[in-house]
């Protein structure tokens, strides 16, 4: 199953950036689509999920944020629908991805892999910026180490609970997300949701909470329809 999340004012007119953001946003799905083996010609017959898809983006960049599911039964063509979508949308804006596993499997695999995607794809001076103000930074580090040399040293009254550490985790991560969506339309999927551990889940239920508040949730079911009823 995928979800896909995406926040932000919108960044750019008819596909062209606005402003100087001092880099070349990245997708990462656009970049991987030969590595996946996925083809250049588009999925046949999922002009309506497409075009939903498209609806979803576009209300989001300006400023109205969407949160989509997109289900259906193995094998019908979800992950390439999204790989197509996330490849489609304007230059101009970020996105990253993130894959759960079947148990067993480390713990926020999906985040570890957004992480490492805004990591490899954002300039280091970018990413300083946007973590200068964010409080809780440093537990992004245990996540996805290569940021420990972007961050400032841990505050001496940090929280030393198990809650209170991940709790600071996910307010970090919600508060890069967000500061990057400031400065270009941010797109996260995350694929086969249904195997996320429970840490995932929460962080994932956090981000949506933070981030979104009263969007419009939409379910975008791809099975597809007998035809011949």
């Amino acid at each position: 199953m995928w979800r896909a999340l995406e926040t932000g004012p919108r960044q750019f007119l008819n596909g062209h950036e606005e402003g100087n953001l001092g880099y070349k946003p990245r997708n990462s799905l656009r970049a991987s689509a030969p590595v996946l083996g996925l083809a250049p010609v588009r999925l046949l017959g999922r002009d309506r999920e497409f075009k939903a898809l498209n609806e979803a983006w576009w209300r989001a960049s300006e400023n109205r944020q969407e949160l989509v599911f997109v289900t259906g039964e193995s094998g019908v063509g979800k992950t390439r629908l999204v790989s197509d979508f996330a490849t489609s949308i304007p230059r101009g804006a970020n996105v990253f991805a993130g894959r759960c596993d079947r148990p067993p499997h480390l713990l926020f695999t999906p985040f570890v892999e957004i992480l490492h995607g805004i990591r490899q794809s954002i300039p280091a001076e970018v990413l300083r910026e946007c973590l200068s103000d964010i409080d809780g930074i440093n537990e992004l580090a245990h996540l996805a180490p290569e940021f420990s040399s972007l961050i400032r040293p841990a505050s001496a009254c940090a929280p030393t609970t198990p809650e209170g550490h991940r709790f600071r985790m996910f307010e970090a991560f919600t508060g890069l997300v967000r500061a990057l969506a400031r400065r270009a339309p941010v797109l996260l999927a995350i694929e086969d949701i249904q195997w996320a551990d429970e840490g995932s889940m929460l962080m994932l239920r956090y981000l949506v909470r933070s981030l979104v508040g009263l969007t419009i949730r939409r379910k975008l079911d791809t099975t597809l329809a007998n035809e011949h009823t």
